[in-house]
């Protein structure tokens, strides 16, 4: 959406296709419905609205969601993808696809989820335009050993065949030559818009004061048995941890079982969580491809601690600390009580030491928090001012369509 929001205000057309929740479609004044459609079984309704210069096409996610995810859907997903079935729901949503591309007639098709690749690279897609595949994860990738679904042929042919493959980092384009063997991939880094618009404006908050040490998301792939084995270690400290898509109702339980961990539901204005954390603890063990959530708190002056897994040390911006661990590796856990507990990857042993003892240089060291503090937020002023937004028109307008 940053990046979207950055070409219209350029003076691009822009149009989007999006999946609103219902409660911010009431928010927005200007939506219409546009009629229902059948997709396969089921019918959604279509609304359409303008956002900042937008021209949104939207499909309400529950309806979306109960479409396209179901059980049976789903379990045809990859085959559909492998071009081995015909999925009703999924030739549909193709089809629509490819009339709001007619209608709209783009010079460049930007796109970062498997499904939409598959349609962009149809030979029945009319409009010839440039295709774009925006990589920001690995584990919706046809190949590597982080791969959820395994390889896929078709799919890491579509790859090899997109006018322009870009990734977030120079860990994922890494990733992209090692297990895929495509050199093909340029290295943008995320549209300084998506920290914010006008990030002199954002607070810069002295936590010094504030109690908690902050995790995110920590399920067993990003750092749940290293946040868990400190919070034990450090009784007298107190743990504030957000829930997110990573962690199981093992996972949630075992951190509410801690007198000291407070586990709150995820918040969408951030700001009523930065606002309480002291220090930000990121222990991924998963390739991460780069860590938007580092660069977050840098920008407001709040210390992070962060493992050294994918791109995390890029995101870190050369500032303290990136605490090495042993990754994933990408072997599956074959224990049913495991998978159901933690997932499907084996999760190697992490030493939870080195994070107990930069965290008592942190929390109990003033002069240190301060500097590191300060090191942190200037940094991360540098390199929003370094972002050249000129990069990202310039590659588009040098790609050429291919067929």
């Amino acid at each position: 959406m940053a990046f979207c929001r950055a070409m219209a205000a350029a003076g691009h057309e822009v149009k989007m296709l999006a999946l609103p929740y219902k409660d911010d479609l009431a928010s927005i004044s200007n939506h219409t419905s546009a009629g229902r459609r059948h997709f396969g079984s089921y019918e959604l309704e279509v609304f359409r609205f303008s956002y900042k210069g937008i021209e949104v096409v939207g499909l309400e996610v529950e309806q979306y969601a109960n479409a396209m995810e179901g059980p049976q859907v789903k379990a045809q997903h990859v085959a559909w993808l492998e071009n081995k079935v015909d999925v009703p729901e999924l030739d549909a949503r193709r089809s629509f696809v490819h009339e709001e591309i007619a209608s709209f007639r783009p010079t460049h098709l930007l796109m970062n989820e498997p499904s939409s690749l598959k349609i962009a690279m149809d030979g029945n897609l009319k409009h010839p335009c440039v295709r774009v595949f925006i990589a920001h994860d690995c584990n919706n990738l046809p190949f590597g050993p982080f791969s959820v679904d395994g390889p896929g042929d078709a799919q890491l042919a579509r790859l090899r065949e997109v006018e322009g493959l870009w990734t977030v980092s120079k860990a994922l384009k890494q990733y992209f030559l090692e297990f895929g063997q495509l050199d093909n991939a340029k290295v943008l880094p995320n549209h300084p818009w998506i920290f914010s618009d006008e990030p002199e404006k954002l607070p810069y908050y002295d936590n010094w004061d504030k109690k908690y040490v902050c995790a995110i998301n920590p399920g067993a792939v990003k750092g749940f048995h290293i946040v868990h084995a400190v919070a034990q270690s450090m009784p007298d400290v107190e743990f504030l941890v957000t829930k997110s898509w990573s962690m199981t109702e093992h996972v949630i339980t075992k951190f509410e079982e801690l007198p000291n961990v407070l586990v709150e539901e995820s918040v969408k204005d951030m700001e009523k969580l930065w606002c309480r954390t002291k220090v930000l603890i990121v222990p991924s063990i998963c390739y991460e491809a780069f860590g938007l959530v580092v660069v977050e708190a840098l920008l407001r002056g709040i210390p992070v601690i962060s493992s050294d897994a994918g791109g995390l040390p890029e995101a870190h911006l050369n500032t303290p600390w990136v605490i090495p661990v042993t990754p994933l590796t990408g072997e599956k856990e074959t224990d049913p009580d495991l998978i159901e507990k933690f997932g499907q990857w084996k999760i190697p042993m992490n030493d939870p030491e080195p994070w107990v003892l930069t965290l008592h240089k942190l929390l109990w060291d003033r002069d240190t928090y301060m500097e590191i503090r300060r090191q942190g937020r200037e940094a991360a002023f540098e390199y929003m001012k370094e972002l050249d937004t000129r990069v990202y028109e310039d590659w588009l307008r040098s790609l050429h369509r291919c067929r």
